[in-house]
């Protein structure tokens, strides 16, 4: 209830940033890269998602994405974690990341309560908790035992409000900059600042366009990509009456949250994927969480499928000079 005052150890320090929904993909590879450039790739950390969905599409991003100036997007193995993977393959992924000197996990609340993780730097709370102790339950993953730990919690400018509901429990929480954030994360000779754009523009513009291209250019995780993005604003409405207030799907801007799953434009729901038997029957367009999105989408897709694909050539050439 709102009464309730929860207690975390003094030894843990709690962030929160402040993302705009187009950014928070290159935000979050942003912060991973800083962290374990910083810690000289002895970082662990764990990155709670909202769906299973999400986990799978984040994870095989990362894995997925080739950097020009860098083996793999963060140096540290990848490894997710959600209730649809089987136990044998969670026990295996949770022994290994504890073993692994670092890494990063992306997991949902189901994966990880209860578990046991030594050494955890930093706790990433990418999609905020439906319920305020299910944020207690994710920020206690560290600072164990004495050990200095960190949380961050990812929140649009649309639920900043949340950060006060949180001090009401005790919770106190300290603004990370959006662009420190995103300047740190370049490394030598990577992001170069123009006259026209500082380094933190410079990290948002190639890291999207890295993650677009790399999601265009592979069906799996396009597919991935279209599912996740439909979980993720069906999982927006389920926030507990407590904080609903602070998460209204309606303050949601589509075609920006499609950008935060490396898409150029919402997925009409008749057209989820290039493939899928699920898309072909329409049993998404039917799902009632979706029918807003479904209805205001595909009115102005009819008339801009031309423009769009204007616009897409134009985009590909302008990078292509």
């Amino acid at each position: 209830g709102p009464e309730t005052t929860y207690a975390t150890p003094d030894q843990l320090v709690q962030h929160f940033i402040v993302v705009p929904a187009k950014q928070r993909l290159c935000a979050l590879s942003a912060f991973v890269r800083g962290e374990c450039r910083r810690n000289k790739l002895r970082s662990k950390i764990v990155v709670f998602l909202s769906t299973c969905d999400a986990v799978d599409f984040v994870s095989n991003l990362f894995q997925k994405c080739q950097w020009p100036q860098a083996p793999s997007m963060f140096g540290p193995a990848v490894f997710r974690l959600h209730g649809n993977v089987n136990q044998q393959d969670r026990t295996a992924t949770f022994q290994a990341f504890c073993k692994a000197q670092s890494g990063v996990l992306f997991c949902t609340d189901v994966a990880a309560r209860g578990l046991n993780l030594p050494t955890v730097q930093w706790i990433v709370q990418y999609d905020p908790p439906t319920e305020t102790r299910d944020y207690v339950h994710r920020v206690g993953r560290t600072a164990r035992s004495g050990a200095v730990g960190n949380s961050l919690l990812f929140l649009l400018p649309s639920e900043s409000a949340y950060c006060d509901h949180l001090k009401t429990h005790g919770l106190n929480l300290t603004a990370l900059s959006l662009e420190a954030t995103l300047a740190r994360s370049a490394y030598k000779g990577e992001f170069k600042p123009s006259s026209k754009k500082e380094v933190h523009e410079v990290v948002v513009h190639e890291l999207q366009y890295l993650f677009e291209q790399t999601v265009l250019a592979n069906t799996e995780l396009f597919d991935m990509a279209c599912q996740a993005f439909q979980s993720f604003v069906r999982s927006y409405a389920t926030h507990s009456t407590d904080t609903r207030q602070y998460f209204h799907v309606r303050s949601l801007h589509f075609g920006h949250v499609a950008k935060s799953f490396a898409l150029r434009e919402p997925p009409a729901s008749n057209k989820v994927t290039k493939g899928s038997q699920q898309a072909k029957t329409g049993t998404l367009k039917k799902r009632k969480a979706l029918q807003d999105i479904d209805d205001s989408i595909e009115k102005s897709k009819q008339k801009k499928v031309g423009q769009a694909k204007r616009k897409y050539n134009n985009h590909v050439s302008e990078f292509a000079e």
